[in-house]
């Protein structure tokens, strides 16, 4: 479901609708109608190199694109701004939020994981007495990101709970199509 946030008809007479639509829970972005017809293209408005007069911003494709005034493009950003907004206040826009700040957390840690191995097998394929020297100047980095990802689940317990819940159900999935 979408609803109408900007119209106007053009010069030309087609009639011009911009519609607020979420593509992904929580993710907000505008569609541009053309006389009711869907314009694929830019998601939000997009400044112009060379405005022209009034017109500073476009939204479309080419070959089917509108120009838009700063005052008509504020207007579009702000409405998903707003529904952005809005969206991460909700529980489940929390927990997303919380969701994508533990991945943060693990990629970071399996990161610094990879990078120390490829220093020491970087070493092994040199002479081999530094491989054990490389993969050590990452200890105390990992360290960090182990800390602050167990931090993380002491505070949030019910995110992992979550995650943990998601891979049981997922594994019971794949057993029972075995």
């Amino acid at each position: 479901m979408s609803q109408v946030i900007f119209s106007k008809t053009a010069s030309t007479g087609q009639q011009i609708e911009v519609r607020l639509k979420e593509y992904l829970p929580g993710v907000f972005i505008a569609q541009l109608f053309l006389d009711g017809q869907f314009v694929f293209g830019e998601a939000k408005p997009a400044p112009l190199k060379s405005p022209k007069g009034d017109i500073t911003h476009w939204m479309g494709r080419q070959g089917k694109a509108i120009g838009l005034t700063t005052a008509e493009a504020q207007i579009i950003q702000h409405a998903i701004d707003e529904a952005d907004a809005a969206a991460k206040e909700t529980p489940e826009g929390k927990e997303r939020r919380l969701r994508r700040q533990r991945e943060s957390l693990v990629t970071d840690y399996q990161g610094l994981m990879d990078e120390a191995d490829a220093a020491f097998e970087r070493g092994m394929e040199s002479d081999g007495s530094s491989a054990w020297r490389a993969k050590m100047a990452f200890s105390g980095r990992i360290t960090d990101a182990q800390i602050a990802l167990e931090k993380f689940d002491a505070a949030h317990p019910e995110v992992l709970a979550a995650i943990e819940t998601e891979k049981a159900a997922a594994a019971a999935r794949f057993l029972a199509t075995d």
